[in-house]
Order: structure tokens, then C-alpha cells, then sequence
């Protein structure tokens, strides 16, 4: 897997990103990192273990482009999230990521003063940004795991094999969410939304006896 982290500036927001990196490099298989920043910061990163390749940019983001596009990257993350960085994602034309910078948020406490910002770290928040398959992982086991160690110790084949919608349930919450994530529309309302929907999907499966194609019991 090949995957371009950018973020343009500055010394101190670059530094705040190397986490990402060091725990892309450490928990994912056979990873590429590449690294996107501007050429006066190149020094910041250019001595990290965890970072592969370092591409640079100046004023001219265009001439970069076929650069970038020979290494047909299969991620983009980022972790810049402006306009520029929006022009790159298009012209690449890779599947992306990006960190949500909360602008309004930021408007709100520097023009009236009012603090809307999580309680959060800057660099939980990146990581966050690299998160959405472990959403759709965790919602998954946590929704299935009890009741399929239930059945292996009961000796039977487990349940989510021959019957129920309740893993398909979790796995379709779970992606809601995730495309809130990206549309950076996740808030407690659009959360209680989705849990309510989800609530209510399971009860119709049970009563309804909705299943999805299940394998033979013998």
C-alpha cells in the first residue's frame, strides 16, 4: 500500500503529524509512506525512519502533479486541508482522507469568544483522520464477538453463520458514521440520529425475521 501524507506548513504542525506516520509505518503491513510539504520544511522530516519518500513543493503545485501521479498512490491523507490541497486531491484523482481543521470553531473563539473547540489534543484529532477502518472493524467484533464465543463454547455453529441481521446492522451504523466523518458532519444529533436508526433496524430484523443468505446448519 502506497500512501501520500501532505501537509504543507508549518514547523510545529508538521512535527504534530509525525505520530501519524509512526503508527502508519507500525501497524500497517508493507506500507509506503510519501510525504508532501514545501521545500523550506523539508528539513523537519527529512532525517524521520518511518517516511520513505520526501516530495517537495514551492509556488508551482501544478508542475508537481505528474510527479505525483507516476506514483499512483493509493491513499492520499490530508492532513493540510485547504484549498490547494483540494485542487491536488482532484488532479490525483485517488481516494482520500482529510483532516477537519473545525474553521467555524476556530471563527467562533477568536471572534466571539466563544469555545467550541473539543478537549482533544491536535494530534488525537490527526490520528483520527486515519481512524475510519478501525470504525468499521470495532463495530463489527463488538456486535458479533459475545455471541460467537457463546456458541463456540456451547458447541454450536455460531449464530451471525446461520441466522440474524445484528452484524449487519453494526456494519451499516458504522458506515453511516463514517461518511459523517468525512462530510465532517459528526455531531452529538447526527449521532443520536444514527443510533436511533440503528435501534430501529435491529428491532425490525427481529421481528420481521430478516436475514441476509446464511450457510446450512449441517
Amino acid at each position: 500500500m502506497k500512501v501520500l501524507i501532505v501537509r504543507f506548513s508549518s514547523i510545529g504542525d508538521i512535527v504534530l503529524t509525525t505520530p501519524v506516520v509512526r503508527c502508519l509505518k507500525q501497524q500497517v503491513d508493507n506500507i509506503e509512506i510519501h510525504y508532501l510539504t514545501k521545500n523550506n520544511f523539508i528539513s523537519v522530516i527529512e532525517n524521520n525512519p518511518y517516511i520513505d519518500k520526501i516530495h517537495t513543493i514551492g509556488n508551482d503545485l501544478k508542475s508537481l502533479i505528474p510527479l505525483l501521479k507516476q506514483e499512483n498512490f493509493d491513499l492520499v491523507i490530508d492532513l493540510h486541508h485547504n484549498v490547494r490541497t483540494l485542487r491536488l486531491k482532484y488532479f490525483l484523482g485517488k481516494k482520500s482522507v482529510s483532516f477537519n481543521k473545525l474553521n467555524w470553531k476556530k471563527f467562533l473563539i477568536t471572534t466571539f469568544k466563544i469555545n467550541k473547540l473539543p478537549k482533544q489534543h491536535i494530534v488525537d484529532r490527526y490520528l483520527e483522520t486515519i481512524n475510519f477502518l478501525g470504525v468499521l472493524i470495532l463495530a463489527f467484533l463488538t456486535a458479533v464477538g459475545g455471541g460467537t464465543i457463546r456458541d463456540i463454547l456451547i458447541n454450536r455453529v455460531p449464530s451471525i453463520l446461520v441466522s440474524e441481521f445484528y452484524a449487519t446492522v453494526a456494519l451499516i451504523v458504522a458506515s453511516i458514521i463514517f461518511v459523517l466523518e468525512l462530510l465532517h458532519l459528526r455531531s452529538l444529533p447526527t449521532l443520536t440520529l444514527v443510533f436511533i436508526f440503528g435501534v430501529v433496524l435491529r428491532i425490525l430484523a427481529y421481528y420481521k425475521k430478516w436475514h441476509l443468505p446464511t450457510l446450512s446448519k449441517e
